[in-house]
């Protein structure tokens, strides 16, 4: 009678500590939801929902197919819109609107025209505006220089930087030529006057 107690004890004890663990197991794992799906009798599928979330890609290219001159402090105009996502869009001829934040990678392609504006030394400035700000420290600023009329011809100019925009941002592109206040005449000869390109890389 004696052994068959202290058998008892031992279970209850066993079934005790079985309860305390279960617990402590349950609620250091209660951040994670948890749902199973039984594919058969013998094998479960089972998927946990963190509380890490991915964010969405969001892109746009934007572009210019026409002849056009873009007077000093004013936005470059663009009338082709590429695949868009995330919530990247035109919100009119010369603002891109970002709904996400992140960090985006942007990119342009600008052509310059001296043939029809020979202003020289000839001195063409683009800089990114976020919010109708110029980035700090000159990042998004971007120039190419001809000193002489023997550079009469249909030049590129290329920039690029990575943004940290914040969710529901514009930005443009605009001619900030502060050397001489000239105005930036694009080429026409059937290519793109003027190209960007904006990525969400976090």
């Amino acid at each position: 009678m004696i052994h068959l107690h202290k058998l008892l004890c031992g279970l209850n004890l066993l079934r005790i500590g079985g309860n305390i663990l279960g617990s402590y197991y349950h609620s250091s794992n209660s951040y994670k939801k948890c749902s199973c799906k039984s594919s058969s009798s013998s094998n479960k599928k089972c998927s946990c929902d963190h509380s890490h979330k991915r964010s969405c890609p969001a892109y746009g290219t934007f572009w210019q197919t026409e002849f056009i001159t873009v007077p000093f402090g004013d936005p470059f105009p663009f009338n082709h819109v590429g695949p868009l996502a995330g919530g990247v869009s035109l919100l009119n001829p010369t603002t891109i609107h970002f709904r996400q934040f992140g960090d985006y990678r942007v990119s342009f392609i600008s052509s310059i025209n001296t043939t029809l504006n020979p202003v020289f030394p000839h001195i063409p400035v683009i800089t990114i505006f976020l919010n109708n700000n110029s980035l700090a420290n000159s990042q998004g600023d971007f120039a190419i220089q001809m000193n002489t009329s023997s550079n009469n011809e249909c030049l590129q100019l290329v920039g690029e930087t990575i943004v940290t925009v914040p969710a529901n941002s514009t930005l443009q592109l605009r001619n900030n030529s502060g050397f001489n206040r000239q105005s930036i005449v694009t080429c026409d000869n059937g290519i793109n006057s003027v190209e960007l390109t904006v990525t969400k890389l976090s």
